[in-house]
């Protein structure tokens, strides 16, 4: 982790920890051929399902594999915001803590994320994927079915 910009935060409030739940995926490495590694995380890949009450997330995130990250110190923090559109929606950020090294292979992780309580005009959601240097991937964004 970089220490020059340690003091900047996710956006919005952390989600309680048993709302996550983050699992390795053994079997979802995946290796780029360029010649020049990349320090930037990756967008996530994710689909949303809700229902009057509740959105839950499932996203799929991609973090250099050499850095071996502890699924359990993997965190999200969520905001609502009004998007680019002019529509409410919430942005969540897969949040977590490595060295920042340039890579070529990526391992996965799935984070699963229950919302609560979530207001019914939220029919949007962007993750991120954000490493506590603050580096920050492209957000992916996808409408809630059941919404």
């Amino acid at each position: 982790m970089s220490t020059t910009n340690s003091e900047i935060k996710p956006p919005g409030v952390k989600v309680p920890h048993d709302s996550v739940s983050v699992k390795k995926l053994d079997d979802a490495q995946i290796t780029f051929d360029f010649k020049t590694p990349t320090t930037q995380p990756l967008q996530p890949l994710i689909q949303a399902k809700g229902n009057e009450c509740e959105i839950k997330v499932s996203a799929i995130v991609f973090i250099a594999a050499s850095e071996n990250v502890d699924p359990e110190s993997i965190f999200v923090t969520c905001q609502s915001v009004i998007s680019g559109s002019g529509l409410p929606q919430l942005d969540l950020f897969i949040v977590y803590n490595a060295e920042e090294k340039k890579a070529k292979k990526f391992q996965g992780y799935r984070v699963d994320i229950t919302l609560k309580d979530v207001p019914k005009e939220i029919k949007h959601v962007c993750a991120f994927l954000w490493d506590e240097d603050p580096e920050t991937s492209r957000g992916t964004w996808t409408t809630v079915m059941g919404r």
